[in-house]
């Protein structure tokens, strides 16, 4: 409609066809009408007309005008128009956008956002803008968000985040949650700029389930980058909660000396809690030397956590010494404490 009619005509249109009209359009599409045209429309429907149209659309329009433009807006006006926005709706915002957006409202201000708009707006900036804000400013945002939240940051947002607040200041501040989730958005490089030291810290601080808000790059990057001998010192729970976030290749890639003394130091409950993917890493780590330090409870661990499906892909050494080291009365023992478990895949001693 649009299109046939031109945006001549359709500012001769009342605020409410104009703001019909405007949300009609894809969120991606404001950006090939123009700063201008979008800031006229914009004024034209008024603002309370704007904020019918969707976060998306609010988002898409802001994001087509020019980081002048906004700064023309009340700073209460971009509050609201940021709130009507979810956190994915911040994709249509350039980084010159939303940096105004949250300049112009006052960090005060949009503190009172919820933390999944505030993540959004941040994810949305550039790493040197973040950076401009004050640590203190940026890590009563960061707390203000949930681990989940930070989904909507990059990984040069969130990395600017941490650099602006301070490694030290954020292992204070923060609860283990927001501290997951942001550590969660870094890649493998902001990650490596923690030391070994600063990371084991961090892993400490989390309960069991905060390990889920860091990724794969994220949680093979705190182990290795905190080394072994500082990472046994986490809690068992808390350990497998990290190596479940890993991807089985990235386990299976590590030394198997290094998987070993894992696997030794962890409770046999421990090794249960590893999903099927890990465990098969664990396992695929090792190999029959490595296998022959194992008690047999441990053994029966990781062979029923693999399964009968996977059990062969380890080797025939490894399966030689499971045939030669498990003994019927701890096959039995295992079974009364995990009762229901299957033994077909149980090798043929010989």
């Amino acid at each position: 409609m649009f299109e046939g009619m031109g945006i001549e005509q359709a500012m001769e249109l009342q605020a409410d066809q104009l703001a019909g009209m405007f949300g009609a359009f894809e969120p991606g599409q404001y950006q090939g009408i123009g700063q201008g045209q979008v800031f006229d429309a914009f004024n034209a429907m008024g603002m309370e007309q704007a904020l019918g149209m969707g976060g998306d659309n609010l988002a898409g329009m802001f994001g087509a005008m020019s980081g002048e433009q906004i700064t023309g807006f009340d700073g209460i006006q971009l509050f609201d128009a940021a709130n009507e926005m979810e956190g994915e709706h911040f994709q249509y915002m350039d980084a010159e956008s939303a940096f105004q957006m949250i300049d112009t409202m006052g960090l005060d201000t949009g503190l009172n956002l919820n933390g999944e708009q505030l993540a959004g707006l941040f994810g949305a900036m550039e790493h040197d803008q973040v950076m401009g804000f004050g640590g203190e400013d940026l890590i009563n945002a960061a707390a203000a968000m949930s681990g989940a939240n930070f989904q909507y940051m990059d990984a040069d947002s969130a990395t600017a985040m941490m650099d602006a607040i301070g490694v030290e200041q954020a292992l204070a501040g923060l609860e283990g949650e927001a501290l997951a989730g942001m550590l969660g958005a870094m890649d493998a490089a902001g990650v490596a700029g923690l030391d070994a030291g600063q990371l084991f810290d961090a892993g400490a601080n989390f309960n069991p389930e905060h390990f889920q808000f860091l990724d794969s790059e994220s949680a093979f990057g705190m182990f290795t980058g905190m080394e072994l001998d500082k990472a046994l010192g986490l809690q068992g729970d808390q350990l497998v909660g990290l190596f479940n976030e890993m991807e089985g290749a990235q386990i299976q890639g590590l030394s198997g000396d290094q998987v070993l003394e894992l696997v030794t130091n962890w409770e046999p409950e421990n090794l249960a809690a590893l999903g099927s993917e890990q465990i098969l890493g664990v396992a695929s780590a090792m190999d029959g030397n490595q296998f022959q330090v194992l008690e047999p409870t441990e053994l029966l661990s990781l062979t029923t956590g693999v399964g009968a499906g996977e059990i062969s892909s380890l080797g025939s050494d490894v399966l030689s010494v499971i045939a030669s080291n498990l003994e019927v009365q701890d096959w039995l023992l295992w079974k009364e404490t995990w009762p229901g478990e299957s033994s077909a895949w149980l090798p043929t001693r010989r």
